[in-house]
């Protein structure tokens, strides 16, 4: 939001760059929960309005991509997991590195998703791949969890202190970009389509 000519580098301009090189490879693209807005779990053919412009963005790069490609796959989804090898900080890192050195952690109790870590999420994506699978689909966990419980569990299972979790509501913050207090995604259409198992939040 605040640095949208940046924002719309990375999120269109790069994707429209790529389908324009290779128009004919195999196009995997990583969506976001960001596209919809609402109040219950997002499925597929839902109204698509997002509420801040990097969600804005996701949605005119997937519409791109069913336009100039013939085989690309779109996965809406919310990975969690720690930096990658660009080392750009995750809602992840961000936790464990405030747990373990006692920094008082804002979370909100009212904010609800359903995350995939990212070994998941690559599992899918290799399976998309060895099946040459198409088309647009959520790829998540199957419950909701909120972005506090979400902390405070990751700091049970790693054996931080959790203490200095406090439990805050989205309402009482002014943020940014507004998102949704519900970002749970409806998986199963995915599931049922492709046959695939369940993922579930206690996987990680």
């Amino acid at each position: 939001e605040k640095k949208k000519s940046n924002c719309k580098k990375v999120n269109f301009r790069s994707v429209r760059k790529l389908i324009e090189i290779y128009p004919k490879s195999k196009f995997v693209f990583i969506s976001s929960d960001s596209v919809y807005c609402g109040s219950t779990p997002h499925s597929e053919n839902k109204l698509k309005k997002p509420l801040n412009y990097y969600g804005s963005l996701k949605l005119k790069s997937e519409n791109l991509i069913r336009k100039l490609s013939k085989n690309y796959f779109i996965i809406r989804t919310t990975p969690v997991g720690h930096p990658g090898i660009n080392k750009k900080k995750t809602f992840v890192s961000w936790i464990i590195d405030g747990a373990k050195k006692n920094k008082k952690i804002d979370l909100f109790g009212d904010v609800f998703f359903s995350p995939i870590s990212t070994n998941y999420l690559i599992k899918e994506i290799k399976f998309i791949l060895k099946n040459n699978l198409v088309g647009t689909y959520n790829i998540s966990s199957k419950n909701k969890i909120s972005k506090y419980n979400f902390a405070k569990k990751l700091c049970d299972i790693l054996k931080l202190n959790s203490s200095n979790l406090k439990k805050s509501k989205v309402s009482n913050v002014t943020l940014y970009a507004n998102r949704n207090k519900n970002q749970v995604l409806d998986c199963n259409l995915y599931q049922k389509t492709f046959k695939r198992k369940y993922i579930y939040c206690k996987s990680f």
